[in-house]
């Protein structure tokens, strides 16, 4: 078959039959995502294929004075990099220097077409047969690599330690601020303190990635136009949005039908998507309520069931200082009502020491990041409010909402990878960023590398959305699926039968695979200016849970401390122990996974809890229980459960069923997933179980027929 040359008439989006110039429309950022020099050469083709076939390869001439072959001066140029050179890029390259390369051109099947980079132009791969001769000028992409280091998970022997890393020449960890060693071990607790074997483990170490930049031409068709036209905008003029030179595509002519029905944009968007740094938009979650300040803050307390709710101040187990950073807008200056710590991590100080005035106008972006800090970490002092943990030991990461978007993806990647300290515990993020395009390799990796060390605690949104998960684009609310991401959604003040937070502007995002609730409605805190304010928002609801994540933190780690790895709770303990102790109500269980949040239930980690049918509450150590209870359900497969994987069996009286929650593994594993079941008609009522209370003796057992139990929550840890 005769190649087709495709040409501007062809197909608008494409090259002319001469090399033209252009002016792209918009940069975008790639990224390998490995270091692996088996997996990065068929990265890099990948990339220069799907530019090639979309019309949006650049190109620069290459001199090659010594007539070296075409892999070599590839590599000599820059332009690739890895253990092998795939025959896709030789046929590449050959069909970009028709000139002095010829190759076998065979269509591509339809199939393969359906890949954008399974083909070259519509033509199967095939080795070119090249005449390089010296002083010859050959074609090559114009994209420059530049190496950067980042933290990924990556499988370490039995018996690893920190001493056996090996730094790579181009690995350069000075954005952490400190050497690539020290690196290793301060993001490895766990393996470093465990007294454990662990094999198969994954430490967190410094990696290498390939980071280019993708120019794309104006197309008038694609679904990401007005979202680029504005990032476009955003860009400064010069480098690779200057001048660009693209290549003369030899395209067959079922390829060029497919690409004149096809946004050349959406397809590169599309085949690169896990590798491009994803681009978003970024926004506070809370607003101020009209409303007059008529609700103390007691209200609050009681609907979490906070320890606060009674006036009483906190055991000494819960008073350890426990690491939570607020990842907000700058802050102008401190708070008289935070605490030392809290004040600390602020070089501005407070301004007096009012503490007093009510600011019904705090709207600025510092009042939002002052609320969700003094929400958490207000001092005990008279003079206002008190934080759900007074305690904590408060820091913040300042994160600018208006920064060009295409940057907020990653300053919230370098915000998790480096600028939180790894002695901090907790993040709240009460912002989110609504991702358009792109991929979002960078930041599952920066909070995958944080899994075992940093709980991050998500805002689910403001904007009054039922969320899908097949079609969730807001991070981090949005990354359910992390062991160390907890979602929050937002909830009105009603105590018996809430519902989700709404106001006549805004309301709570909500989904089933958002993980926990928490008060979103008339939330009192600090502000700027040592005043308070009500706010309402997820963003109020989110530091409701971070604040009793760090007392499970203070408590946990001070009674199970000799037994876990590090002598650290995991994230995913606490965040799984938030979940299963929530109060639970039929009315939100499409909206949320559990209910709103218990923190008194939460916090009581020593000890199982029951309320029995007759409204006793026995809290002690289990002596004995059937090691599996019965519930009928219509799935043969959901007949017998585990006593020791029930994490939370709790009784729906408006449907006559249990609520089980439970981890995956049937003997209790902490570690694997937890599940779910919310309808449980309960076969096991004769089966006694005895229980020793917490207040008694060795002797004083109490005794229960199973049936009798209408809500039981396990300890953190089974005896």
């Amino acid at each position: 078959m005769k190649p087709f040359i495709l040409t501007a008439a062809a197909l608008t989006f494409a090259a002319t039959a001469q090399a033209e110039q252009a002016t792209p429309l918009i940069e975008l950022s790639w990224r390998s995502s490995s270091e692996s020099d088996q997996l990065l050469p068929n990265q890099i083709t990948d990339l220069y294929l799907t530019l090639y076939n979309s019309g949006n390869m650049i190109v620069k001439p290459v001199p090659n004075p010594k007539g070296a072959y075409i892999e070599v001066l590839a590599r000599d140029a820059g332009v690739f990099y890895g253990s092998f050179f795939p025959v896709e890029m030789d046929a590449l390259l050959c069909d970009m220097n028709p000139d002095i390369c010829r190759r076998s051109l065979t269509p591509a099947s339809a199939r393969e077409l359906a890949d954008v980079t399974a083909h070259v132009g519509g033509y199967r791969p095939s080795q070119g047969k090249w005449r390089l001769l010296r002083d010859t000028t050959i074609q090559m992409p114009a994209y420059g690599f530049t190496p950067v280091t980042t933290l990924a998970k990556t499988p370490v022997p039995a018996g690893w330690t920190p001493d056996s890393f090996e730094q790579s020449p181009q690995m350069d960890c000075s954005d952490y601020g400190q050497s690539c060693a020290d690196v290793v071990k301060g993001y490895n607790p766990p393996i470093i303190k465990s007294t454990r074997a662990l094999d198969g483990a994954q430490a967190v170490l410094p990696q290498v990635r390939l980071e280019t930049t993708i120019p794309l031409r104006e197309d008038e068709v694609s679904q990401f136009r007005d979202t680029i036209a504005g990032l476009a905008a955003e860009q400064s003029a010069g480098g690779a949005m200057a001048e660009a030179t693209y290549a003369q595509p030899n395209f067959t002519a079922n390829w060029a039908d497919t690409l004149s029905g096809t946004s050349s944009t959406d397809l590169t968007i599309k085949a690169l998507n896990n590798n491009i740094r994803s681009i978003g938009r970024a926004s506070k979650f809370g607003t101020l309520q009209d409303e007059p300040w008529v609700m103390d803050q007691m209200e609050l307390f009681e609907l979490i069931n906070h320890p606060f709710k009674t006036l009483e101040e906190l055991p000494a187990a819960y008073r350890r200082p426990v690491g939570i950073v607020v990842v907000d807008s700058p802050i102008g200056f401190g708070h008289c009502d935070w605490n030392a710590a809290t004040m600390a991590a602020r070089a501005s100080p407070h301004p007096g020491d009012n503490c007093r005035d009510i600011d019904n106008a705090a709207v600025a972006d510092a009042d939002h990041a002052a609320h969700v800090a003094g929400l958490i970490s207000a001092k005990q002092n008279g003079k206002g409010m008190i934080g759900l943990n007074p305690f904590a030991n408060m820091s913040f990461a300042e994160f600018d909402r208006n920064m060009p978007v295409i940057n907020q993806i990653d300053e919230l990647t370098r915000q998790v990878q480096f600028k939180i300290p790894t002695d901090v515990r907790i993040a709240n993020l009460s912002f989110g960023i609504e991702t358009v395009l792109g991929g979002l390799t960078d930041i599952r990796e920066a909070i995958d590398a944080r899994g075992k060390t940093l709980l991050i605690v998500a805002a689910a949104g403001n904007s009054n959305t039922f969320i899908p998960d097949q079609d969730c684009r807001l991070i981090p609310a949005c990354l359910t699926e992390f062991d160390n991401v907890i979602t929050v959604v937002g909830l009105n003040r009603n105590a018996q039968t809430p519902d989700l937070w709404h106001s006549d502007s805004a309301g709570s995002n909500s989904s089933p695979h958002f993980h926990i609730g928490a008060v979103a409605q008339d939330v009192l805190s600090t502000v700027s200016h040592d005043k308070f304010a009500k706010m309402s928002g997820t963003s109020q609801a989110a530091p409701q849970v971070a604040a009793a994540a760090s007392l499970i933190y203070s408590a946990g780690e001070l009674i199970y401390g000799v037994d876990l790895p590090g002598g650290r709770l995991a994230p995913k303990i606490v965040k799984d122990r938030l979940i299963y102790t929530a109060d639970i109500f039929t009315g939100l269980q499409q909206s949320v996974y559990s209910g709103r949040l218990n923190t008194d239930r939460a916090i009581h980690v020593r000890d199982a809890q029951f309320v029995l049918t007759d409204g006793r509450v026995v809290t002690g150590t289990v002596k004995d229980a059937p090691d599996e209870y019965a519930c009928r359900s219509a799935d043969p497969n959901l007949r017998l459960e585990s006593w020791w994987a029930t994490r939370r069996l709790v009784f729906n009286p408006d449907r006559g069923t249990y609520l089980i929650f439970k981890t995956e593994d049937r003997n209790g594993d902490r570690s694997s997933k937890l599940l779910r079941r919310t309808s449980c008609n309960l076969n096991t009522l004769s089966r006694v179980v005895q229980v020793q209370p917490v207040d008694g003796g060795p002797d004083d057992i109490v005794s229960f027929a199973f049936s009798e139990i209408r809500d039981y929550t396990s300890p953190l840890f089974d005896e």
